[in-house]
């Protein structure tokens, strides 16, 4: 009878046997007319099982190198999360991903994740996205980095950092996400401030008004009218510091100069008065104000037997007051129409 090569996906080491029994070794395929079983790479030597393609795994009995899915006489794709090199023999192949890296479905090797990305754990199937807070600038990654300070990391797979704009800032860490604003009260012209600290107090005699400031000549307004401000006044601490009493303020005043303008002889400049109302309230009648007069204790009377107008400025200013003699049983009593205690007869 006529000799019939041994059957593809078997080793016929004997000559004439009845049937073949010997399955290709794991890992390898064996095309037809295999007789030893020892592997080699050149697919040109005739008679021996050959590796099994790279990303693919043999059972025993592969006859081809060319993939059938779920048909186990041909290479069959490695499992997902891990890598299968020449020969491999199991699906689960060469090793399981490694840390920093992803094996889809039919693997030859790990493949590093991407920028922006990170794998944690061994066996990964695809890479990770680095969360809000975090960036990877290099590829293989197992952990993302937390975002520097001075930076955000705003979205999802950020690979650098961007720095923090003026008027605003960021200490280390994921959290918070963004960079915040400087508060109101201070500002800063600096990009990549870490820390609220490095915000510049509002400048003496202005407002700061707004969070995130980056120019207080154009977006801080003065001090207003009546009161002094120091640094990093905010709306909601410009009216803490009236001017003095005895003492007049402008818009813009700081408190180096909220005493600079002394109240003008004849008036009253109590707390708090602004510089356009310095002269509105005057000194009453039978008194006279000194230059700095601040309240009503601090008018100075006139002398007994003499008047004022309004806003008398000294005692020179105070003029007698008309007598009016009355006889009565041989006396003569003298009546002011203004008495300096008890006010208009």
């Amino acid at each position: 009878s006529s000799r019939i090569p041994c059957p593809a996906g078997f080793v016929c080491r004997e000559e004439g046997i009845a049937s073949p029994t010997e399955l290709c070794p794991r890992g390898n395929y064996c095309p037809e007319g295999t007789t030893d079983p020892e592997p080699v790479e050149l697919v040109t030597i005739k008679g021996h099982p050959h590796p099994c393609q790279a990303g693919y795994y043999c059972v025993p009995g592969v006859a081809t190198n060319f993939p059938v899915p779920f048909l186990f006489t041909t290479p069959q794709e490695c499992l997902a999360g891990f890598y299968c090199e020449k020969a491999s023999g199991y699906p689960t192949g060469t090793a399981a991903c490694p840390k920093g890296h992803y094996c889809p479905i039919n693997s030859a090797a790990p493949l590093p994740v991407p920028l922006g990305t990170f794998a944690q754990y061994n066996g990964s199937v695809e890479p990770t996205p680095c969360r809000r807070g975090y960036y990877a600038n290099q590829e293989g990654l197992s952990e993302c980095y937390p975002c520097e300070a001075g930076h955000e990391c705003a979205d999802e797979k950020t690979i650098e950092p961007t720095k923090c704009p003026a008027g605003t800032y960021r200490e280390y860490g994921p959290d918070p996400v963004n960079c915040e604003f400087c508060p109101t009260g201070t500002w800063s012209d600096e990009e990549g401030l870490i820390s609220q600290v490095e915000c510049k107090p509002c400048p003496s005699g202005r407002v700061c008004g707004v969070v995130g400031m980056t120019n207080t000549t154009e977006q801080s307004k003065p001090c207003p009218e009546g009161y002094s401000c120091g640094q990093g006044t905010s709306l909601e601490t410009q009216f803490d510091r009236p001017c003095p009493p005895k003492y007049y303020c402008g818009y813009g005043v700081t408190i180096e100069q909220e005493r600079d303008h002394l109240c003008a002889a004849g008036y009253i400049c109590r707390a708090g008065t602004e510089a356009s109302q310095n002269t509105s309230e005057q000194c009453e009648p039978r008194y006279y104000c000194p230059p700095g007069t601040g309240d009503d204790s601090e008018m100075k009377p006139c002398p007994t037997g003499t008047t004022s107008e309004l806003a008398a400025e000294k005692e020179e200013d105070c003029t007698p007051d008309p007598v009016f003699l009355l006889e009565h049983n041989g006396f003569v009593s003298a009546f002011f129409p203004y008495d300096p205690e008890d006010g208009v007869l």
